[in-house]
């Protein structure tokens, strides 16, 4: 923060007159007087004019400073344009060799960093080879040259070498241990694979002993429930044939049976058949008689009712009646 106080020389005017107003306005007299109420009000309208007075100074002084500061600024612009154009051409020349120096520079980390990184790669590589391939690469990584071309990075690259070769050497024994093992254990499998084979022909030879001593007496077995069965089988022949005569008799005995009983029931049906046909006769002449009766009483009182309602004489009243019973007359029936 800037504490310097910059004294405007319009304002000394006001400074001069202060002490005169302030000494002037001190006394505060009583308001409620006609006097000192005169008094206080030129006094607030005397100070009044001065401030008015104060203020049109001071929006002129601010005017001018405020256009001072703007030329303040634009002339310093361009002041330090020139100052540019001077220093550019200088400022340009030794960025360009700074540039090219970061540029040598950054190109030998590269490299650097690239033969670091083709060390520290190997340890991945050998990951995938047998302990012939880790071999190789340890020779390569023994002669990794890190003496030269490697600038600032050479320290790493030893670093990074010293680490490569030991964990390749950790990987070259256990790969060599492991792949003895591996060849010990294929050879105890080759040979458990033979004595396996051994014991696998030895068994299968005793199953087949075994089976064809099985399959021998299985034949014996065979033969003799067969043998068995052509006499079982025989038996049954001759029992089937007894049964089979002794069945046709008892069938022939049981079909003349059955002849005479179904001739005597049909002789039996048509007993019955021609009672009950007499019966019916007999049962259809008293319908009949006993009919013929009871249409003879209908028409007798048809005939009276013709004769007594109709006024009709006797053989027309017989002749309506005969018309009535033989139905000859359209919508008239007689309920017997």
């Amino acid at each position: 923060m800037n504490d310097t106080v910059i004294k405007i020389q319009a304002y000394n005017e006001f400074e001069a007159g202060m002490a005169k107003l302030e000494e002037v306005s001190n006394f505060l007299p009583d308001a409620t007087t006609k006097e000192g109420y005169e008094k206080s009000k030129r006094i607030a309208l005397d100070i009044g004019k001065v401030k008015s007075k104060l203020e049109k100074v001071r929006v002129s002084e601010k005017s001018y400073w405020l256009e001072g500061g703007r030329q303040v600024q634009t002339q310093a612009k361009e002041i330090e344009v020139r100052l540019i154009n001077l220093i550019e051409p200088h400022k340009e020349a030794y960025k360009a060799v700074d540039n090219a120096e970061k540029l040598k520079k950054q190109k030998r980390q590269d490299e650097a960093t690239a033969k670091i990184e083709a060390i520290a790669i190997m340890i991945e590589t050998a990951e995938h080879l047998d302990s012939v391939g880790v071999s190789e690469l340890m020779e390569q990584c023994e002669q990794f040259d890190t003496e030269s071309g490697l600038w600032e990075l050479t320290n790493d690259a030893i670093a990074c070498k010293l680490r490569v070769s030991k964990k390749l050497l950790d990987m070259y024994l256990t790969k060599q241990q492991n792949e003895a093992n591996e060849k010990e254990l294929a050879e105890l499998r080759a040979k458990q694979a033979i004595q396996d084979q051994k014991d696998h022909d030895a068994r299968i030879a005793k199953q087949a002993s075994e089976q064809a001593e099985k399959d021998k007496q299985q034949a014996v077995d065979d033969k003799e429930k067969a043998d068995q069965a052509k006499i079982e089988a025989d038996n049954r022949l001759i029992e089937q044939k007894k049964k089979s005569k002794i069945d046709a008799e008892n069938a022939l005995v049981e079909s003349k049976r059955l002849a005479d009983e179904a001739s005597e029931n049909a002789r039996l049906l048509e007993v019955k058949r021609q009672d009950d046909e007499r019966e019916a006769d007999r049962v259809q002449s008293e319908k009949l008689e006993s009919n013929k009766k009871h249409v003879g009483v209908i028409c007798k009182a048809t005939k009276e009712s013709l004769m007594q309602e109709c006024e009709l004489d006797e053989a027309t009243a017989k002749k309506v009646t005969k018309a009535i019973a033989k139905k000859l007359i359209a919508n008239l029936i007689v309920q017997y």
